[in-house]
């Protein structure tokens, strides 16, 4: 059986980040979490200065603060960046991905694998990217750049039919 499309591609640290930093982060939803925790921090701050007004009950919610947007940001890269520097196996691995009507099949240096897309978590979509997640902190990453012509259509139809 011929597949519907081929799709070459590099597993490199940015790709890596990117895609970790999308599930660490909610898979988009983090948004979300940002704000609940800036409202806490927020009511917190409040709090402190309504009911002590002295300078160490401003500075722990600020110092909270600053600790979480540090984690969630330049702390969580450096972890990332760090872990795939970590696996040789995987730090810069070139794959080729081929699309049939039921599944998928990918091929590395390390082997190969057949997914069925009725055994697949979801198929999530970025600006920049296509994620491919077989459960939901492990998956495949296709970069939009890459894919031919009609990909995209039969990657959003895939994920309508099998409901990823």
């Amino acid at each position: 059986m011929e597949p519907a499309f081929k799709v070459n591609g590099k597993y490199t640290e940015e790709e890596y980040v990117r895609f970790m930093r999308f599930l660490v982060r909610g898979q988009g939803r983090g948004r979300r979490s940002f704000i609940i925790w800036l409202c806490v921090f927020s009511a917190w701050l409040l709090l402190s200065l309504i009911l002590y007004w002295d300078v160490v009950s401003v500075l722990i919610p600020l110092a909270c603060l600053a600790l979480y947007l540090w984690t969630m940001t330049i702390g969580l890269d450096r972890r990332l960046r760090r872990n795939f520097r970590k696996n040789k196996l995987q730090a810069n691995l070139e794959y080729e991905l081929s699309f049939f009507d039921d599944h998928y099949e990918g091929v590395a240096s390390t082997g190969t694998d057949n997914i069925p897309y009725e055994k697949m978590h979801k198929i999530l979509e970025t600006p920049t990217n296509i994620y491919l997640l077989l459960t939901p902190g492990q998956g495949s990453i296709l970069r939009k750049d890459d894919l031919p012509e009609g990909a995209l259509e039969f990657l959003r139809k895939v994920k309508e039919t099998y409901k990823l």
